[in-house]
């Protein structure tokens, strides 16, 4: 039998005959979306192109509800202002510094899915691609 909950490890005894068999199944493995919500389209691959100038992002991210998530950044110009990590539907606030050198990129870890982050240099923003 199942549990109720689909992410929880059903075990089960069930008795045929004289014998008692116990059973169990392995809960559903989590799975996530992820993508910006700073611009009107979906992001495929999830990415966005910061501009020159300071710049923030916020990214949602989708799955059941009982399915935990971290998102982290490696490199001193992105950081994760809100929503580090959480359960279930969240979004996660990303801060962008100003670039006064030249372009970078960086690839951050959002619900163990890249999100890959570009920061112009020419002050110009350039929407994600699809």
């Amino acid at each position: 039998m199942r549990s109720a909950h689909p992410r929880t490890e059903a075990t089960t005894n069930v008795a045929v005959s004289d014998q008692t068999v116990e059973v169990s199944q392995a809960a559903a493995p989590c799975q996530y979306t992820v993508s910006s919500s700073s611009v009107d389209w979906m992001i495929k691959p999830n990415n966005y192109h910061a501009h020159r100038g300071a710049d923030n992002v916020d990214v949602d991210v989708t799955t059941d509800a009982a399915c935990p998530w971290t998102a982290s950044s490696t490199v001193s110009w992105v950081t994760v202002a809100a929503g580090a990590s959480g359960t279930g539907k969240g979004k996660v606030r990303l801060v962008i510094e100003a670039n006064e050198g030249p372009a970078r990129s960086t690839v951050l870890t959002i619900a163990g899915q890249p999100f890959d982050l570009k920061n112009r240099t020419d002050g110009r923003s350039n929407p994600p691609t699809r």
